[in-house]
């Protein structure tokens, strides 16, 4: 007898990235007196939900009201705000953004650009009201380059040479409302300065932002990010300080709202400047496909003695859009599909573990296993006399792949509905058709009997597998990810002398060793008898599911299955039976 179910896919998915949590003191990268940070600068985009923000050489598109990044969710280079415009943007800025403002409604096409001392004037030429145009390479520089001396009134901070007194942070932000619209907010070591554009003077300060603003401790001593949020907080004003955040109502003079930046806003955790390890898992969703099954009722007919009854069975999509999800990677892996599945997942795993994830800076350039799409685990903050910390990260990411599966198969289902005609004709959108059957039954008793019509299900199996690992080490510039046995000679590396490698292994090698799989074993990853911790790419293991007649089978997988779960997902057939 063939077996129930049988292998339909495998689905290599983005790396998993899980932070063993170390204190940052237990690196030689670790500097006191460089300050953790998200981003150099951020602005709001004219009369929109838009944010973006700008990190090195390049910046990212935040929508504001829907918390996530604008797809694409990759970086682009500061460079495409001149590769069209007539007056381009200075190569000095390509760089590095160390400040960006929005001139606010009182001047709606411009935007300044600031790279420490010098700064250029951006005209984004979109009309009044109808927010600015995505497309920054038609943006033009008219003004500048110049330096702030004489021009701005923070040259208040600078030196008679032009050149700021101190190092730090200079934020800016457009003022706006009754009070402050017309004006630019600035911050900087402590202090406050505020610029009337339209007269080019200093409107207040510089003072002490405690004096100037109701903020506590660390907003009084620094400020990184100042801008505006969306919907009901369009005029309200975060502030970031390190990872901490507030809400803050300038027409009120108070803070609304304060707590952690990762929670607040899913993604940005990832661009923290802060070094750590992890550990980079390579799973795969393979997918078995098993017998049909019926599914709802969809219709039912009476056919007299001697009659015969003639249906023409439909199933049709009644969605008319091209965004929605039309299929799931249960029944096919195009790329569409599969993008639409990481993202979600992405999503999922950006909002469970918002409040202990810690995702940093990663360069895509410097290693192919690293990308702006990889998934984030949160960490474990490893106690390294214990065990299992990460196979809860590894159950936590599991249910989101499992939720984006499940997620798929509804909207896919939901576009969908089933009917049955008399004849083509009564088709109201053939367009829409997917699939057309003829059913045709003649009754040759003479009893009446009664015919059921049913939209085909397939039944599924998923397993997320677990196949190997790497460790890399990230810290928001430097990216280096090794195999197992080069572990150790990376903890030589990028250790601080106070800290002792060998409990990192140890812990490392004790969580790889004891994985508890889908039906509640422990598993080890590792190979036996290697001289260090090495992964044993020839492990096979086993796991018994249940069928849909309800005996068991064994399916045999490379690695270790560390979730299952089972769909019924709908088809385009339907079929008539006898009730």
């Amino acid at each position: 007898m063939p077996e129930s179910f049988r292998l339909n896919s495998t689905i290599a998915m983005n790396s998993l990235f899980i932070s063993l949590g170390l204190p940052s003191t237990a690196f030689k990268s670790f500097n006191p007196n460089t300050p953790l940070t998200f981003f150099d600068t951020a602005v709001n985009v004219a009369q929109t939900d838009e944010l973006w923000l700008f990190k090195g050489a390049d910046f990212y598109r935040y929508n504001l009201r829907q918390r996530k990044f604008i797809e694409p969710a990759a970086s682009m280079p500061i460079t495409n705000f001149s590769r069209l415009a007539q007056k381009h943007l200075p190569a000095l800025f390509f760089t590095g953004i160390s400040t960006a403002v929005y001139a606010g409604s009182a001047f709606p096409t411009l935007f300044y650009f600031f790279s420490d001392e010098t700064y250029v004037r951006l005209n984004a030429k979109s009309p009044t009201g109808t927010g600015i145009q995505p497309n920054m390479t038609l943006w033009e520089t008219d003004e500048g380059p110049r330096g702030v001396l004489g021009v701005w009134a923070v040259g208040a901070w600078t030196n008679p040479d032009g050149t700021f007194k101190r190092r730090g942070t200079m934020v800016g932000l457009h003022g706006e409302g009754t009070r402050f619209a017309g004006q630019v907010h600035f911050f900087r070591n402590g202090e406050y300065i505020r610029h009337n554009l339209r007269t080019g003077a200093a409107a207040a300060g510089p003072v002490a932002i405690k004096d100037a603003w109701k903020l506590s401790s660390p907003f009084t001593e620094r400020i990184d990010l100042a801008f505006y949020g969306a919907g009901a907080e369009a005029q309200k004003i975060f502030f970031f300080s390190g990872s901490d955040f507030v809400l803050y109502d300038p027409e009120l003079d108070q803070v609304i709202r304060s707590g952690s930046v990762e929670t607040e806003f899913p993604g940005f955790d990832r661009f923290m400047t802060r070094p750590q390890l992890f550990l980079v898992e390579n799973m795969s969703l393979r997918t078995y496909l098993g017998p049909l099954q019926d599914g709802s009722l969809v219709d039912s007919r009476s056919i007299g003695a001697g009659e015969t009854l003639h249906r023409v069975l439909v199933i049709e999509t009644i969605d008319e859009s091209t965004t929605s999800v039309k299929f799931n990677v249960l029944e096919q892996q195009d790329a569409t599909t599969v993008q639409n599945f990481n993202q979600q997942i992405n999503d999922q795993t950006s909002q469970s573990t918002a409040a202990e994830s810690f995702k940093h800076n990663i360069q895509a350039a410097a290693h192919g296993d690293i990308s702006a799409d990889s998934f984030w685990g949160g960490e474990v903050n490893a106690n390294f006399d214990e065990q299992g910390g990460t196979d809860r990260l590894r159950k936590d990411f599991a249910d989101a792949v499992f939720t984006a599966v499940s997620s798929q198969v509804t909207q896919s289902r939901q576009q969908q509905v089933a009917k049955t005609f008399s004849s083509t004709t009564e088709i109201d959108h053939k367009e829409r058709v997917l699939n057309e059957i003829e059913f045709t039954q003649q009754n040759n008793t003479n009893q009446t009997i009664n015919i059921g019509f049913f939209q085909l299900m397939e039944s599924f199996i998923g397993l997320l597998v677990l196949g190997s690992v790497k460790i890399a080490y990230l810290d928001g510039t430097n990216t280096r990810i090794v195999n197992l046995p080069e572990f150790s000679k990376l903890l030589d590396d990028v250790l601080s002398s106070s800290q002792p490698k060998d409990p990192i292994i140890k812990y490392v090698v004790n969580e790889l060793s004891h994985i508890v799989d889908a039906n509640n074993n422990k598993q080890s990853l590792l190979q036996d008898g290697s001289q260090g911790p090495d992964i044993n790419s020839a492990l096979i293991t086993t796991t018994t599911v249940v069928t849909p007649d309800g005996s068991t089978q064994t399916l045999t997988v490379p690695g270790i299955v560390k979730a299952m779960k089972d769909w019924l997902n709908p088809t385009n057939s339907m079929v008539g039976r006898n009730i």
